[in-house]
């Protein structure tokens, strides 16, 4: 199906995600359908491939790093909240 990063901002601004599971997969759907769509030749390939690694490791770091902390928010699951908002990205 169709996506792209303007949609998942688009639905992350209006907490449309329930879970960071449910954004993680847009944003593996809009690398998957660039490599999918595109020759291993095409540089929107090779960065889609180079986006889609990177993302993954460091969504795996603020993972962690949520379900580590105690920080809690009232109107969204905790750990989501905590990604989205409070941590930053680490190089």
């Amino acid at each position: 199906r169709p996506m792209d990063l303007g949609t998942v901002k688009k639905r992350y601004a209006n907490n449309e995600y329930q879970t960071p599971q449910g954004m993680r997969d847009d944003i593996l759907l809009t690398f998957g359908n660039a490599i999918h769509y595109n020759s291993r030749g095409n540089q929107v390939y090779k960065r889609a491939v180079e986006l889609q690694d990177m993302f993954t490791s460091r969504y795996e770091l603020l993972l962690k790093a949520a379900m580590a902390s105690e920080i809690s928010t009232p109107d969204a699951p905790p750990s989501f909240k905590r990604i989205g908002k409070r941590h930053s990205i680490p190089k």
